[in-house]
C-alpha cells in the first residue's frame, strides 16, 4: 500500500513576488494545476495526504476522501484522499492556538494516519505556535499511528523530537538526498513522515534538489517535493 505525502502549495500563495526566481510560466495557476495533477496521478497513491490543498483541487481529483480547511478564512487546507469504498471514520483538529492550522485524522481498522500543515515559526520565535500543535496532534493518536505533512522545520528541531520522544520513527531519516524543499540556495528536509514501530514502512528515494532549484518550475509544480513509502505492515 503507497501513502504520499504532498504538500501542493495553494493557488493562492503563488505570488510573482513570493517566487521572483521562477518562471512565470510556472506560476501560471491553470498550467500549474494541469502539471500538478499529472504529478499526483504518477504518484499512483493509494493514500494520499495533501497540505495547503484547495477545494477546487479536491474536487478535480475525484476521490474519495476528507477535506479539512484552516480557519480565519484560510484558503487551503489539509485532504487525505484514499483508494477505499468502506466507511471512513475522520476527526478535524482545529488547533487550539488560534492559528487556523489543524490536524486531520483518519482511523482505518489497526491503524490511524494523520496529516498537517504545522505554522510556520521564525527561529527567534521558537518554540512558537508549532510544538504545541504538534504535541496536540500527538494526543490524538489510536494505536498503532503514522503521521506526516510538513512541519515546517528541520529534523533537529523540537517538533521532530517531540516525535521521536512519542516512540515514533522517522521514516526518512536514513536516506539521501532526503531535502523536500530549497530556501536561499540551501536544501532544507521539512516535510516528514513518522510512525509506530509496529508500523512497517518503506520510504522511497528522493531525487537530488541542487542549490539552484527554484519551485515552482516547469517539471515541479510545487515548491515542496512529495514523499512516498511503502506500507509493508501494521
Amino acid at each position: 500500500m503507497r501513502l504520499v505525502s504532498y504538500n501542493v502549495l495553494a493557488n493562492a500563495y503563488v505570488k510573482p513576488e513570493y517566487y521572483r526566481e521562477c518562471p512565470t510560466e510556472a506560476l501560471d495557476p491553470v498550467r500549474r494545476r494541469q502539471l500538478l495533477l499529472q504529478r499526483i496521478q504518477e504518484l499512483q497513491a493509494d493514500i494520499l495526504c495533501l497540505q495547503e490543498a484547495e477545494a477546487d483541487l479536491i474536487e478535480e481529483l475525484q476521490r474519495t476522501g476528507h477535506f479539512f480547511r484552516k480557519g480565519r478564512g484560510k484558503p487551503d487546507g489539509c485532504a487525505i484522499l484514499v483508494n477505499h469504498s468502506g466507511p471512513l471514520r475522520w476527526t478535524e483538529h482545529p488547533y487550539e492556538d488560534g492559528s487556523g492550522h489543524g490536524a486531520l485524522l483518519l482511523h482505518l481498522p489497526g491503524l490511524t494516519i494523520g496529516t498537517t500543515h504545522l505554522k510556520y515559526d521564525p527561529p527567534e520565535s521558537r518554540p512558537g505556535f508549532g510544538l504545541g500543535q504538534i504535541r496536540q496532534m500527538l494526543g490524538l493518536l489510536e494505536g498503532p499511528s503514522l503521521i506526516c505533512g510538513d512541519f515546517n522545520c528541520a529534523p533537529e528541531d523540537a517538533i521532530v523530537q517531540s516525535c521521536l520522544q512519542a516512540d515514533l520513527r522517522d521514516a526518512f531519516r536514513d536516506t539521501t538526498p532526503a531535502h523536500t524543499f530549497v530556501r536561499q540556495g540551501e536544501g532544507w528536509r521539512i516535510d516528514f513522515v513518522l510512525h509506530s514501530p509496529e508500523v512497517k514502512v518503506k520510504a522511497l528515494p528522493m531525487p537530488e534538489l541542487r542549490s539552484d532549484h527554484t519551485g515552482p518550475s516547469l517539471s515541479e509544480p510545487s515548491d515542496h517535493l512529495p514523499l512516498v513509502v511503502e506500507l509493508e505492515s501494521f
